[in-house]
């Protein structure tokens, strides 16, 4: 895991941040990982990879899925990012699905598994850019005895 292998290399210890950034990392990696598996799953099972989605209803995959990503929205008020970042995060990725349910429904052609159509890269771009300008805000990062002032 190269962000806490570079977290120890420059602080040369382990602390709350450091599990903190741990559990950002992992959250988003397993609903990252979930939904690639889910949209490659022919793949998958052509190579016969064993992987833990394939065996899994698409219905548990999504609430697996969603379970990462509230939990992952949750880890930011551990950070101390306060209500106006956590209801950025809420209102960009509510606007996020509600396109991409919209694009999803009226597609023209049939996308088989999870995956949406790629008219939905403009709705991704405009959802990423509108977090990253919000995640400039200074952040003052304090746990435990430790107090930080970043720019994510």
């Amino acid at each position: 895991m190269p962000p806490a292998i570079g977290y120890c290399a420059g602080g040369g210890k382990v602390d709350p941040t450091l599990i903190l950034l741990i559990a950002t990392y992992c959250q988003w990696q397993m609903a990252h990982s979930y939904a690639i598996w889910t949209v490659h799953k022919t793949d998958y099972c052509a190579a016969g990879l064993p992987v833990l989605p394939l065996e899994k209803t698409p219905a548990r995959i999504t609430s697996h899925i969603l379970f990462f990503l509230l939990f992952g929205s949750f880890l930011g008020s551990q950070a101390g990012l306060g209500v106006f970042y956590f209801s950025m995060l809420i209102i960009g990725t509510s606007y996020w699905l509600i396109a991409a349910g919209a694009k999803y429904r009226f597609a023209s052609s049939v996308v088989t598994g999870l995956a949406l159509p790629p008219r939905n890269v403009h709705t991704t771009v405009t959802h990423h850019c509108f977090l990253k300008k919000l995640a400039r805000l200074p952040l003052r990062l304090s746990i435990g005895d430790s107090q930080i002032k970043l720019f994510i």
